[in-house]
């Protein structure tokens, strides 16, 4: 279920005042039920997604104290590339993670903290011809559109995958 207006409010809030914005939005993602926070501020623009569990699961003051003792402030001073992605387990991850949909399949694409990319499976296994380093995005996962992950990943994938 959708965060409440409350809820949406007092996290945009505490983002303003924590990273002196000039603006904070915020949009739910009905397909990945979780909501994206975006933080308009000098220099650029910086992103917070929440998982609908989280809001549903913990009350708004403590996933407040988790981004605070996750120490989101200072992660987007080291990488403002990176969206921060809030999940159940009330902690933000370490990495960036986006599912995609591609010819009926599910693939899972994830970007660590030193920017490498690599995409699985729905069994979880890595695609057999993608690139053999480490494919390096400097921007966000959430940059590109779903169209041209699917591109890469009809030329990366096997052929049971």
């Amino acid at each position: 279920m959708a965060p409440t207006n409350e809820q949406k409010q007092a996290i945009s809030e505490w983002l303003t005042k924590q990273l002196a914005a000039a603006a904070v939005s915020s949009h739910y993602d009905f397909s990945r039920e979780t909501t994206l926070f975006t933080v308009r501020r000098d220099p650029g623009t910086v992103a917070l997604e929440i998982t609908d569990s989280a809001f549903e699961d913990y009350p708004v003051a403590e996933i407040i104290r988790d981004l605070t003792e996750e120490k989101l402030v200072e992660r987007f001073a080291r990488d403002p590339t990176m969206r921060a992605q809030y999940v159940a387990r009330q902690k933000l991850l370490g990495h960036e993670c986006l599912y995609i949909s591609c010819d009926g399949r599910q693939y899972r694409v994830i970007r660590d903290g030193a920017h490498n990319v690599r995409v699985f499976d729905d069994s979880d296994r890595p695609l057999d011809r993608a690139p053999r380093g480490m494919l390096v995005l400097p921007g966000s996962l959430f940059s590109r559109s779903e169209a041209q992950w699917c591109a890469d990943i009809r030329s990366w994938r096997g052929q049971q995958q």
